[in-house]
């Protein structure tokens, strides 16, 4: 699953770099200087690809549309943001493949 998101990572923060691992803060709520564009490969497991990359994987894919998903501030990556993503697209998989590729923005 991709997801965008501007929550400042592990450590200080940092330049963007794509292809590493990204470990979100949970500790601090601030937002970062930055926004990172990123791959859940995982339950907690992470990696930052970079906005080239991330657009190249949504232009080669045969989807109709995206669905940016925007959620309320007081949730968590894990448990909530990810799972409810991965449920609203499996909800819109099951009406068609490759209608809607949700994003969420974290």
């Amino acid at each position: 699953m991709l997801f965008i998101t501007n929550r400042e990572p592990k450590g200080s923060i940092k330049k963007s770099k794509k292809d590493q691992h990204y470990d979100f803060d949970l500790k601090k709520n601030s937002l970062s200087n930055s926004v990172f564009f990123c791959k859940r490969n995982a339950m907690c497991d992470y990696t930052e690809i970079g906005s080239v990359k991330l657009m190249k994987l949504i232009r080669k894919s045969k989807v109709k549309q995206i669905l940016l998903y925007i959620h309320v501030c007081s949730n968590l990556p894990e448990p909530h943001i990810f799972p409810r993503t991965q449920k609203l697209q499996s909800l819109f998989d099951e009406k068609e493949n490759n209608l809607v590729t949700v994003l969420p923005l974290i």
